[in-house]
């Protein structure tokens, strides 16, 4: 599946309000994010412990994450700072985006996002895993795995413990987007990994099944009290329950459309925002029903039609032919 799904759902919230605002999935949608970020940490973690014999253990794990994430990240960076401000600049001043430098830099998420509007908004989360990817490595390839474990779980407990302080003593501090208070996440992430090639099947099932309640009596809490600095710890959790469950059983469907989706996830992430913005017109929702209700719902699958329809272009045309380079950076079988 994709994991920022209901984070690309989320988006829509803005332009059919009077639908998707009353709907589950996209109310928490922005919660994908967190998904994803228990995901990489999973994935990523497990990418580099199996690797960490191997004499090109840097250079081969860079160039498959260049190759899958650049690409289309500076080709949209690209379009948004140098062509758009050609041709249109009041697109670019809708999109308000500043600090254009620290975007090629994967900096944009510590340089004043929250006033980041448009294509390049979503993009606050692949600064923090680029930033991942220049620690995490180096950590795995040093520590033995007791003590990579040991680091990821002081990492998730220090998180909620930062965002109260730097609450408390900067109340203008940002802590959805900043690197240091979102990692909760990967490192929930990163601790399954090893968890993963520790126990048994029938461990990590126990595991699951005794952390789901305990994980949503965190995540109820978090959300009763509104202690916004415990709430992204307590998503963590739940979505690291939802992995171990995946990892021991068939209780999450396999879909077609979701691996799908999946294959195409880096392309909704990018690009659903462009998508969104080519069928948001006044002119084109009045071809619509004038319904409220109707309106939103012919408008919100227009836009994910749209989004789907460009990522599936993008995938197919520019990210999977750059994507089968990967292949040289695989790691040659021992003889």
């Amino acid at each position: 599946g994709c994991p920022r799904g209901p984070y690309f759902y989320f988006h829509l919230t803005g332009e059919s309000l009077n639908f998707n605002s009353q709907t589950f999935l996209f109310t928490w949608g922005w919660a994908g994010v967190d998904l994803f970020f228990v995901l990489s940490g999973f994935l990523i973690t497990g990418i580099l412990l199996d690797s960490r014999d191997d004499p090109k253990y840097f250079s081969r794990f860079y160039a498959r994450r260049i190759l899958r994430i650049w690409p289309l990240y500076f080709a949209l960076l690209t379009m948004m700072l140098l062509v758009l401000p050609a041709v249109s600049p009041r697109l670019v001043a809708e999109s308000r985006v500043t600090s254009a430098w620290a975007f090629p830099l994967f900096l944009q998420n510590l340089i004043g996002f929250g006033n980041v509007r448009g294509p390049l908004a979503p993009t606050w989360s692949l600064a923090i895993e680029e930033q991942f990817y220049l620690v995490w490595p180096i950590a795995v390839l040093c520590l033995d795995r007791r003590r990579i474990k040991t680091l990821a779980m002081v990492v998730l407990v220090a998180s909620p413990a930062l965002r109260l302080a730097l609450s408390h003593f900067l109340p203008s501090f940002d802590p959805y987007h900043n690197t240091l208070t979102r990692l909760d996440g990967l490192a929930m992430g990163a601790a399954l990994a090893i968890i993963a090639r520790e126990k048994t099947v029938g461990e990590i099932r126990r595991l699951a099944w005794a952390g789901i309640p305990a994980s949503l009596l965190v995540l109820a809490l978090s959300i009763g009290m509104r202690w916004e600095w415990l709430l992204y710890t307590a998503l963590a959790l739940c979505f690291g329950c939802l992995v171990c469950v995946s990892l021991v059983s068939d209780v999450i469907p396999r879909i077609r459309f979701l691996s799908y989706t999946g294959k195409i996830s880096y392309g909704l992430y990018l690009l659903h925002v462009v998508a969104y913005d080519s069928v948001r017109s006044p002119r084109l929702r009045g071809l619509f029903p004038h319904n409220n209700i109707a309106n939103d719902l012919i408008f919100s699958g227009t836009a994910i039609a749209a989004a789907y329809g460009l990522a599936s272009l993008s995938w197919y045309a520019y990210e999977s032919p750059l994507n089968r380079l990967k292949r040289h950076f695989d790691r040659t079988p021992e003889r």
